[in-house]
């Protein structure tokens, strides 16, 4: 799965910008049977670093992605000009 993951995002690497950076958020892998969960939080560490490294992507944290959340539905509530 992770493989397929990696294919997808290099695969669709070229129709980006080289100068345009996409905003990216890489979410905990869930450990499944017969896989620890120090492995799969390994796993998930390295995909992340990979994805910066190839300087395509912004990686926010899970902590800037609930401040954007929060903030995308405040402002969908109306309560905003």
């Amino acid at each position: 799965m992770i493989i397929g993951i990696a294919g997808i995002l290099l695969l669709c690497g070229p129709a980006f910008a080289a100068d345009q950076a996409m905003t990216a958020a890489v979410l905990d892998l869930d450990a499944k049977e017969g896989i620890s969960q120090g492995v799969v939080s390994t796993i998930t560490d390295y995909l992340r670093t990979q994805l910066v490294n190839t300087n395509r992507f912004n990686i926010v944290t899970r902590e800037n992605m609930d401040q954007v959340l929060k903030e995308q539905n405040f402002q969908l509530s109306g309560c905003t000009s």
